[in-house]
């Protein structure tokens, strides 16, 4: 039954990835950094007791959410690179997915302006032939990786902003 779970949410997530696929280089560029701009504002303006409240008290707080969300950038633009530059991208594995830690305001707001920094370095345009398997979602190109990057920053994004108890 497990098994059967897998195959559907694979199914309708490389559904959703591939609509959403169709979006054009330089939007989809400017929505990433839109997203961690959001984030580290919410950081700047949030205080150390609301970044650390946990509405839910299995859940993660605000901070750990924000620190996952905009890592988990790095991580995603060194497969496209390694993709670009025709190297050998080992798979992602399972284990380092869904990792977070609790940090200082302070480091989280240096970790958003260095992030932002790379996207807006980051090439959205040249794709790669290579392709880098995700645990979940299966194989895909530098293309599919920056979409999976805006979808799970926009998912996080509203997670955010629940756990926040903030307006979208």
């Amino acid at each position: 039954m497990k098994s059967l779970k897998r195959i559907f949410y694979r199914f309708f997530a490389n559904l959703y990835l591939e609509k959403r696929g169709k979006i054009p280089a330089d939007e989809l560029k400017q929505r990433t950094l839109k997203l961690i701009r959001e984030f580290q504002e919410k950081a700047q303006n949030l205080t150390q007791e609301q970044l650390d409240a946990r509405p839910d008290a299995e859940g993660w707080n605000a901070c750990e959410i924000t620190y996952h969300a905009v890592n988990s950038v790095k991580g995603i633009f060194r497969i496209c690179e390694g993709l670009r530059n025709e190297e050998d991208v080992p798979p992602m594995e399972r284990a380092a997915m869904g990792r977070t830690k609790a940090v200082s305001c302070e480091d989280l707001i240096g970790l958003c302006e260095k992030v932002y920094g790379l996207a807006e370095q980051m090439d959205f345009t040249t794709s790669s032939k290579r392709k880098c398997a995700h645990p979940i979602l299966g194989p895909g190109d530098t293309k599919r990786w920056l979409v999976i990057n805006l979808v799970h920053l926009e998912r996080h994004h509203k997670q955010l902003l629940r756990t926040a108890s903030l307006p979208d």
